[in-house]
């Protein structure tokens, strides 16, 4: 999505700190009081799912900012002084060989690769599933649960010929 200005919105992403404004462990309260009112908020036992147009806050079951996801297409992602995440002239691209670069085995887990060197998750950029497209950031111990999954090796990514 596009801001007013006709630019697409623009996150900084600072490894288990947070996404731009949006600090890891801000109490839901005090970040809905903050921030511009969100297109949708949706509870659930164990989260909370506050969405905006680029990006959607994941709050776990005790209020506090877990991860943020940030929406392909609708936004740019810097890590480092680096651009990670643009739109190309066919859509959304990933720079994944920055991310493995700086954090070179990610884990592999239902086609989620982890980056816990880096604080982030990623899905259909490394498999070519153009339908699951997403990067997130999280804090520390949000996917401890993933930190003993198989360890994802660029070679394993599918050839142009593997996705007809």
């Amino acid at each position: 999505m596009v801001d007013s200005t006709g630019d697409l919105r623009r996150y900084l992403i600072e490894p288990y700190v947070g996404v731009s404004a949006y600090a890891f462990d801000t109490p839901l309260e005090q970040f809905l009081a903050a921030e511009v009112t969100p297109e949708r908020i949706e509870r659930q036992a164990d989260a909370t799912f506050v969405q905006f147009k680029a990006c959607q806050c994941i709050f776990d079951s005790s209020s506090r900012l877990r991860e943020v996801s940030l929406i392909p297409g609708s936004c740019v992602a810097e890590m480092r002084g680096q651009e990670i995440l643009r739109v190309g002239p066919e859509g959304p691209v990933l720079d994944l060989s920055s991310l493995l670069k700086w954090d070179p085995e990610p884990r592999e887990e239902v086609g989620f690769l982890v980056f816990f060197g880096l604080g982030l998750w990623t899905t259909g950029f490394h498999d070519g599933d153009e339908a699951q497209l997403s990067l997130g950031a999280f804090r520390r111990g949000a996917f401890d649960d993933m930190i003993d999954a198989r360890v994802w090796r660029p070679e394993e990514r599918p050839s142009d010929d593997d996705c007809d």
